[in-house]
């Protein structure tokens, strides 16, 4: 994939802030900030007790596409939005959400590219392929995700309740920006979304 160079280090539209058990998803970048999308998603893991037996993520490997990261931890602002990771070729764990491992859906985000570095950590991940291997090491043991599918959405269309909301299974969603460049505000209009399930034993 050839990415336009962005004005400023790309970011995602996929941050919600916690409120209870309530997450408003705002749609945000690193210089500019979009209004928030309409509705509130019960966060998935939020009624959930916190299995001990899982550890926190610490580095996520994608073979296939050439990703081998360290994990930070990706917090609220106190705007509500994300924390994104600073460094375009970190990915972050949104903390606000399950563990990888968790019941629920657990969100890994990295930068597509940067107009000072070049592509980013998830710069591939637009051409993963289905059935492709993730693995994500935690502070306990190392997890193996596989991909189910790969979309691209609209920033101003996020499918907050698809990406966020509760499901009974633990489930990973690796999260980019994509899609055409729109100079006239520094930012791609697209975000790629990956949906994980654990590897079956």
């Amino acid at each position: 994939m050839t990415a336009a160079a962005p004005t400023s280090t790309e970011a995602l539209a996929t941050s919600p802030a916690t409120a209870g058990t309530a997450a408003t998803v705002a749609a945000i970048s690193t210089a500019t900030q979009a209004p928030p999308t309409n509705g509130d998603v019960v966060r998935s893991g939020a009624n959930v007790s916190p299995d001990a037996a899982v550890g926190d993520p610490i580095s996520i490997a994608i073979p296939s596409i050439d990703v081998d990261s360290v994990l930070v931890q990706a917090g609220v602002l106190a705007d509500g939005t994300v924390a994104v990771p600073p460094d375009p070729a970190i990915a972050g764990w949104f903390t606000g959400g399950p563990k990888p491992g968790e019941r629920g859906p657990a969100v890994i985000m990295g930068h597509v590219d940067s107009k000072k570095s070049g592509p980013g950590v998830f710069y591939r991940l637009v051409d993963i392929q289905v059935g492709a291997e993730v693995t994500i090491t935690t502070t306990t043991t190392p997890l193996k995700f596989v991909v189910q599918s790969v979309d691209r959405f609209p920033k101003n269309q996020f499918p907050t309740q698809l990406v966020y909301g509760s499901v009974p299974q633990p489930a990973l969603r690796l999260i980019t920006c994509g899609g055409s460049f729109d100079r006239s505000i520094g930012h791609y209009r697209d975000n790629v979304v990956a949906f994980l399930v654990p590897e079956s034993p």
